[in-house]
Formats: C-alpha cells, sequence, structure tokens
C-alpha cells in the first residue's frame, strides 16, 4: 500500500464517525429542553422587570422573548440547537441572580424596536432625535 491510500484510508474513517450531540440525544428532547426554557423565562419575565425597574410592560417584553425564540426556529443541527439552549440558559441564570443589569434588557428591547417598521412621521423622527 502507498501512503496516499493508507491516508485516504484514515480520512474516510475520521469523517464517517458522527459526532454527539451536547446534552439532547435526539431532537424530541432538543425540542422539549427548548421549551422548558421559553417557559422558564416567561415566568421570569414580571420578576425581571420588577427587580431592575424597568419601563416596559410584561406583555412587550414576552412578545420579545417570543421573538428570540422565532429566530431560532429553524435550527436543526443538535448541537446548534444544544449550544442556543445552554446560552438561554446561562442568561436566564444571569437574570435571576441580578448579574444581567437593566442596560442589558433594554439593549435586547431596542434590538427587536430597530427592526420593526420606522414611522415617518416629523414628531416620530424628532422625539427620536433624527432630524436628518
Amino acid at each position: 500500500m502507498s501512503f496516499t491510500k493508507i491516508v485516504a484510508t484514515v480520512n474516510k474513517k475520521a469523517f464517517v464517525k458522527p459526532v454527539t450531540p451536547l446534552f439532547s440525544a435526539s431532537r424530541e428532547q432538543a425540542r422539549l429542553r427548548a421549551l422548558r426554557l421559553y417557559k422558564q423565562w416567561y415566568r421570569e419575565c414580571f420578576d425581571t422587570i420588577y427587580k431592575n425597574e424597568l419601563p416596559f410592560t410584561t406583555k412587550e417584553v414576552r412578545k420579545v422573548l417570543r421573538q428570540k425564540f422565532e429566530e431560532n426556529k429553524n435550527v436543526t443541527d443538535l448541537r446548534q440547537i444544544d449550544a442556543i439552549i445552554f446560552k438561554g440558559e446561562l442568561e436566564l441564570e444571569e437574570s435571576q441572580k441580578g448579574w444581567m443589569q437593566g442596560t442589558h434588557i433594554c439593549r435586547y428591547m431596542e434590538m427587536t424596536k430597530a427592526q420593526q417598521p420606522k414611522s415617518k412621521d416629523f414628531l416620530d423622527k424628532f422625539y427620536s432625535g433624527d432630524m436628518s
């Protein structure tokens, strides 16, 4: 056997081996973990607003929460889903323990407002500080 055939054989075996997921063993298990995370965040919305004295209603924050989850609804790779859920769990813990400040939450709220269509009205431009 020549050296190139051995390398080719080794490379084929290396790429055939399936990658194991981080936490979820199946798509259904990942779906259940995502739903559990959504419910935990949904319950946490009121406490987060109250602790940080935010000028938002619970309905507004929950709307942004739903948008954040819907952004990732088309992800199909289990490892990516697990990584997104893990990040969401970390952010939930930060919010519950008070490590996430009001400015962090306001940043999420502003990102979703930036995605909404802007009004062309003079007063809306004036209030936002955009006089161009």
